[in-house]
C-alpha cells in the first residue's frame, strides 16, 4: 500500500513538469482568499453603507437572500483578476531570475 502512495505521488509530480503544480496551488489559494476577501468587504458595504441588516445577508434559504448576496460574486471577480495579475508579475520576476 505505501509503494501504491508514493508511485502515485511521483507519477503525479512526474507528469506536472516546469512548476504547475505550485501554478495550481497557488490559483486554488488566491481564489479561496478572493472568496474570503469579497464575502467581508460585501458584509461591510452592505452593512454600514446600505443598512441591510445581517441576517438577510445571511439567510440562504430563500430567494432573497440568495440574490442580496450576488454582488459579493462581482467583487469577487473583480479580486480575482487584480491577484491574477499580482500572481503573473511575481512569477515572471522568479522566473526571470
Amino acid at each position: 500500500m505505501k509503494n501504491l502512495f508514493t508511485n502515485f505521488f511521483k507519477f503525479d509530480y512526474y507528469k506536472c513538469s516546469n512548476n504547475d503544480i505550485i501554478k495550481s496551488m497557488v490559483s486554488t489559494c488566491l481564489v479561496w482568499l478572493s472568496l474570503t476577501l469579497s464575502e467581508g468587504i460585501y458584509v461591510l458595504i452592505a452593512t454600514n453603507i446600505l443598512n441591510i441588516k445581517i441576517e438577510k445577508l445571511m439567510d440562504n434559504s430563500s430567494l432573497q437572500g440568495a440574490i442580496i448576496t450576488l454582488p459579493s460574486l462581482v467583487i469577487m471577480f473583480l479580486i480575482v483578476i487584480i491577484l491574477k495579475y499580482i500572481k503573473d508579475d511575481i512569477l515572471k520576476f522568479k522566473v526571470g531570475s
